[in-house]
């Protein structure tokens, strides 16, 4: 894209329609039964309301659900606009796949494509990275497949209070060849009483002088806040950043909490729905079908 091409495309972007700008952002989450779902965000310090980081949650299949979330380079409206369009190429992608690394690739090489002047309408070096979870039911709980692409991997908490990490990080996207990502599928199985925490590096790398807030705060906070809900907990991880921070978050920062009921949930039809939960030892990357220990 040459400069001439960016400076439209700002220009466009500064002058778009209440519209167009209330689609860049954030949708709320689609409920997803059996399960508590909660997610925040809050732009970088002296930002504006629309973010480059996004989260999202669509079926992928009959008795499937896929999770994402992702963060753009940069801030502002134009990371937005990207953030916008990588939600849409992963629901176009996940109506023909359930499988979290080829819906990853397929957005990858759609960034590439874009990228090459087919059509592109952001600069060439906006990446992203991004984690998508597909969760299915199974006659206990659920099965959760995670891949990640860059990404910091999740948080889980299980329903006995051990918090671990999960997820193999590949390669970012929009930058190298999809052969070339590195993208890991792990799968875990999830039970009544855990919880899995995405988010971006917009919490761990919120700094206080030049100290960072970092991955072990986020695992204490998260290991201590056994008694809250999604909504809460979700509210509660952004309220300690921002106190940490003092305020001033120098990146966007986005948090989502997936909740398992220890009790049944209830659906609009008032039939219970399946139960989610956690494996209790977790394998990085493990293409072996989920398995709990």
């Amino acid at each position: 894209m040459t400069a001439g091409a960016r400076a439209a495309t700002r220009s466009a972007v500064a002058s778009a329609s209440p519209v167009d700008v209330a689609s860049l952002l954030l949708p709320s989450l689609r409920p997803i039964p059996g399960i508590n779902l909660a997610a925040r965000h809050l732009p970088a310090a002296g930002g504006a309301a629309e973010v480059g980081d996004f989260y999202d949650a669509f079926e992928t299949g009959r008795v499937s659900t896929g999770v994402v979330m992702g963060d753009v380079c940069g801030t502002g409206m134009e990371a937005a606009v990207v953030a916008r369009f990588a939600r849409d190429v992963l629901r176009r992608a996940a109506r023909s796949s359930a499988s979290p690394s080829r819906n990853l690739a397929t957005l990858n090489q759609t960034l590439i494509d874009r990228a090459r002047g087919r059509g592109d309408e952001f600069e060439p070096d906006r990446f992203l990275s991004a984690a998508y979870l597909t969760l299915r039911p199974t006659t206990t709980g659920f099965t959760a497949t995670l891949c990640l692409a860059g990404h910091p991997p999740a948080l889980l908490r299980t329903a006995e209070g051990l918090v671990s990490e999960v997820g193999h990080t590949g390669s970012i996207l929009g930058v190298f060849p999809s052969p070339d990502l590195g993208l890991r599928e792990t799968r875990v199985r999830l039970e009544p009483g855990d919880a899995l925490v995405l988010y971006t590096d917009g919490v761990t790398e919120a700094r206080r002088g030049d100290e960072f807030y970092g991955t072990e705060r986020l695992s204490q906070v998260f290991h201590a806040a056994k008694g809250l809900d999604a909504e809460e907990l979700s509210a509660h991880i952004v309220d300690v950043v921002v106190a940490f921070s003092g305020g001033d978050l120098r990146d966007d920062t986005a948090v989502l909490v997936l909740q398992v009921p220890r009790e049944p949930v209830m659906a609009e039809s008032g039939e219970i729905t399946a139960r989610l939960g956690v494996q209790r030892t977790v394998k990085r990357a493990s293409p072996e079908p989920a398995s709990r220990h």
